[in-house]
């Protein structure tokens, strides 16, 4: 062994290995029940199953999560700043570049096809429970429209927007450009590549200069 080993040797604590942070914990097990719930749908999927899966207790896991249902709240949520970056950490961006970044326009197809993914599990989980609609609904688009809500309203704050319902504006917003992404997908082969991909972003623009359009001030 070389001195430089040695002292690396040396320097290195002895003990017990460092134990995983609620963080990590946490990430962990939204990674494994999202596997299960899509392998088991949520009504098939157990919180012992979840916690074997993990590799730790149930009395870690429901430390870190009641119940099933928060577990899923929990991947929701998680989910969620992939369809919306907010809140925005750029606070002086120019509106239409900031509706762009908020929405992600610049999203790369790997994230994307992980995303549509997600909704398409959430979509089929949502048939098994009225409860897992709730939550998805909640904590989904409820929650996404209410947070681009408050943004539209602290840019109109500024004067740089005038709104009649910053709500029906948040929307109207999430329909325009959502359904666009919508329309140029593919179920088959996902997200559009290729010139597909260029004028579907043509068209996300096109969108976001319409609504501008509409709501800034006139005169």
């Amino acid at each position: 062994m070389t001195n430089e080993s040695q002292e690396d040797t040396a320097r290195r604590p002895r003990g017990r290995p460092k134990t995983a942070s609620d963080t990590q914990r946490r990430a962990g097990v939204l990674q494994v029940a999202r596997t299960l719930f899509e392998e088991q749908g949520f009504a098939g999927t157990t919180t012992d199953m979840v916690a074997a899966r993990a590799r730790m207790s149930k009395q870690t896991l429901y430390r870190l999560f009641r119940n099933k249902a928060e577990l899923f709240r929990a991947l929701v949520e998680d989910h969620r700043s992939t369809m919306l970056a907010l809140p925005l950490k750029e606070h002086d961006l120019p509106l239409a570049q900031a509706i762009a970044t908020i929405f992600r326009f610049d999203i790369a197809p790997e994230a994307e096809r992980e995303r549509a993914v997600f909704l398409h599990f959430a979509m089929r989980t949502v048939t098994d429970d009225p409860e897992v609609h709730a939550i998805l609904r909640e904590a989904g688009p409820d929650a996404s429209r209410a947070m681009l809500s408050a943004w539209l309203e602290t840019r109109a704050a500024n004067g740089e927007i005038v709104l009649e319902d910053a709500d029906s504006a948040a929307r109207m917003l999430m329909d325009m450009v959502f359904g666009a992404m919508l329309h140029f997908a593919d179920p088959r082969t996902g997200p559009p590549e290729g010139p597909q991909r260029q004028a579907r972003l043509d068209h996300l623009h096109r969108c976001v200069r319409i609504f501008l359009d509409g709501v800034r001030p006139k005169g």
